[in-house]
């Protein structure tokens, strides 16, 4: 019998009728010597005794026997029952995955949303004083991953997704590694595409566009104060308008800077359009030294730096980046003598003694940089990266670091490009050496994204997710310190 006519056969014990006992079954199970000492045990077994002894003086009544009789039925049919479906139960169910590490804690249950997917199994290694724990390999096809996220007031994190993770949407996790997903209508019916988030405590500010004239998208900005449960859209839409609002960050003191491009080719000399918020929901226009469809801001202790291509051309070996204490006035970085010609910046991060690390691309466009800055991205230098220990260096594409509340540790991690292995890596002496984060039994975080959760230089937990791009099987990491 092949195993689809025993699963057939098996269904057909659920389903079909159930046979009665055999009454000779009954009675040799009864007169069992085991049987009969066990049943004449206990408090109920005397009282049993003293009934049978009662039941003796006169004949049992026709509808008794047919009561026990149907009860003795019942019972055989009830474990069979549950026997078969117990069977069926572990043939369908999917073998769980297995490693040589500890399995995680359970997927949390859904929200009021969609849950996208739920990883069956996670692996959770210890490397040093960092705890990685995630799912080693999954496709990714229609994973609810952020692309942007925030911590919550609650502790829990808020996120937007899109682009190469599907649809447009909200994200929320509790614990930074299993999201779920929901339509941007929690928003505003109008949202065509979400784009960044930032949060300074108080107010949440998503940013993104509605369709506008022509195809275009106008730009706009959402503001909650109830972690993301009811939304505003802020009073300047107009100023928005023909310009999807592409990136928002929160500073030191709580105030908020937004960016908006067209990315279409025509639009490549037009400026890049920078607004300013003291609340997160009135928003003030601000003159930026930027144009073109690209553009990268991040706060730091002092204010926040900004990166794009000039609005008029720079001199040679100067940096395409600015700092601003308040976010309204920019100056221009300089960068010292050792440095290539630099780039704009693509990804950030800041430590919690307040060192900024950035990668930047090269002026031909063919590899990246990493740099940094010990003044708040006021000057820069190039990291000189050991090439024995990060022989891709030229291809780092993201940064991202977590530091030990006591101050004397900070991790930067990179991740490299699928065609380098997309390995994590992690370096303690700022960038000069690396190390892949693995573990030889497990393996270990591999990703080609680094998403930071939380900002170092600030109080609260900081994580960092790891993920690749849908499809390319690289799993889901969260990256922790051991304690923190």
């Amino acid at each position: 019998m092949n195993e689809r006519d025993l699963e057939k056969r098996l269904q057909d014990v659920v389903d079909g009728p159930q046979p009665p006992a055999p009454v000779s079954l009954h009675r040799f199970l009864r007169e069992l010597p085991e049987a009969q000492s066990r049943r004449y045990r206990g408090p109920l077994g005397q009282l049993r005794r003293a009934l049978e002894r009662i039941a003796g003086l006169g004949a049992p009544s026709p509808y008794a026997r047919r009561a026990q009789a149907a009860f003795a039925v019942a019972m055989a049919v009830v474990i069979g029952v549950a026997g078969a479906g117990l069977l069926l139960h572990l043939r369908q169910s999917p073998v769980p995955l297995t490693s040589n590490s500890a399995s995680g804690p359970t997927p949390p249950a859904s929200g009021t949303s969609l849950v996208t997917h739920q990883p069956p199994v996670q692996a959770s290694i210890g490397i040093g004083s960092l705890i990685c724990t995630g799912v080693p390999s999954i496709s990714n096809e229609s994973g609810a991953l952020p692309t942007a996220a925030v911590v919550t007031g609650s502790g829990k994190y808020l996120g937007v997704t899109g682009g190469m993770f599907g649809a447009t949407g909200l994200v929320r996790s509790d614990d930074g590694l299993y999201w779920d997903w929901s339509a941007p209508a929690a928003i505003s019916q109008d949202v065509a595409i979400l784009t960044s988030i930032a949060s300074n405590g108080t107010a949440t500010v998503v940013t993104g566009g509605v369709k506008g004239a022509g195809g275009t998208t106008d730009g706009r900005i959402w503001t909650s104060r109830d972690d993301g449960k009811t939304w505003r859209e802020t009073a300047a839409g107009a100023d928005f308008q023909g310009v999807t609002v592409e990136q928002v960050v929160s500073g030191p003191n709580g105030e908020f800077i937004a960016l908006g491009w067209n990315v279409a080719a025509a639009d490549s000399a037009a400026q890049v359009g920078v607004w300013w918020s003291a609340d997160g929901s009135t928003w003030t226009y601000v003159l930026a030294p930027i144009k073109g469809s690209a553009a990268f801001v991040f706060s730091t202790p002092g204010g926040f730096v900004l990166s794009g291509t000039p609005l008029t051309s720079s001199a040679a070996g100067e940096p395409p980046i600015w700092w601003s204490t308040d976010g309204k006035v920019w100056i221009k970085a300089t960068a010292d003598s050792t440095t290539k010609p630099l780039g704009a910046v693509t990804s950030a991060t800041v430590t919690g003694d307040g060192t900024v690390y950035a990668v930047s691309g090269s002026s031909d466009g063919m590899s990246q940089q990493l740099m940094a800055s010990s003044d708040g991205g006021h000057s820069w230098k190039l990291v000189k990266v050991s090439a024995d220990s990060m022989p891709y260096a030229a291809s780092i594409a993201y940064v991202a670091s977590l530091s030990a509340q006591d101050g004397k540790h900070d991790f930067l991690f990179a991740t490299t490009s699928s065609a380098d292995g997309a390995h994590v890596w992690i370096s303690q002496d700022g960038g000069v050496t690396w190390m892949k984060v693995n573990d030889p039994t497990v393996g270990g975080p591999t990703g080609t994204i680094l998403l930071q959760l939380g900002n170092s230089y600030q109080a609260g937990q900081t994580r960092v997710l790891s993920m690749g791009e849908p499809g390319s099987g690289l799993g889901i990491w969260l990256i922790a310190i051991s304690g923190y």
